[in-house]
């Protein structure tokens, strides 16, 4: 039996909806490295899309021009536009701030970084996703929802949210499985790489499954 086999997650996620105080809490994974030289090593920063959306309420802004603005009003998203934050005088500076804290996640599309820098983003561990076809935003905003970020970084944790407490279980295990597959893939070592993994609510104790 693997470590997150069906047998042995689904008991911990029946569990902590048994335990939870809010049934809205999000169920995250996380996880610690072993075997990792962080000066020598690279750096992987990488997106997968699970199967089935992570959050019950996602929140998502999506940065653009005039061209996406009613696409992306129409479908109900905040909406920002590229010169409401464009220049790096000290007020813009203070919007670039709270617009990295506003959100879980942002949709931007091509030449962004002539208006805004990613370091606003990457502190808050925030990622920003680019929409290639703005004909395509429906889909592209549908899989934003279902997305999560490994970013490697100093300290040598990760962690990915697989869903909430009101999901099925069955749709949350196999977001943790599309996720750790995805994870073997850049790891040095694939999955022989983790030291330790725990699974965890908002609001829960943590479980360790590894």
């Amino acid at each position: 039996m693997n470590f997150y086999s069906r047998e042995k997650i689904v008991p911990i996620l029946s569990k902590m909806v048994e335990e939870a105080k809010k049934k809205s809490e999000t169920i995250e994974v996380q996880m610690s490295l072993k075997g990792y030289d962080f000066k020598k090593d690279v750096r992987f920063d990488s997106n997968v899309v699970l199967p089935h959306q992570i959050k019950r309420y996602e929140n998502i802004t999506v940065i653009g021009d005039s061209n996406l603005k009613p696409i992306a009003e129409e479908a109900k998203v905040p909406f920002v536009l590229f010169s409401d934050i464009e220049g790096n005088s000290k007020e813009r500076q203070k919007i670039k701030k709270k617009l990295a804290m506003k959100s879980d996640s942002y949709i931007s599309t091509a030449g962004f970084n002539k208006y805004f820098e990613m370091k606003y983003f990457n502190k808050k561990r925030k990622p920003v996703l680019l929409l290639k076809n703005i004909a395509e935003f429906n889909n592209f905003y549908d899989e934003v929802k279902r997305t999560v970020k490994f970013k490697l970084r100093k300290t040598g944790d990760i962690s990915f949210t697989i869903g909430h407490l009101e999901m099925e279980q069955e749709e949350v295990y196999q977001n943790l499985v599309v996720g750790l597959n995805h994870l073997n893939s850049i790891l040095k070592k694939g999955l022989k790489s983790l030291g330790t993994v725990f699974i965890k609510s908002t609001q829960g104790k943590p479980t360790r499954i590894l």
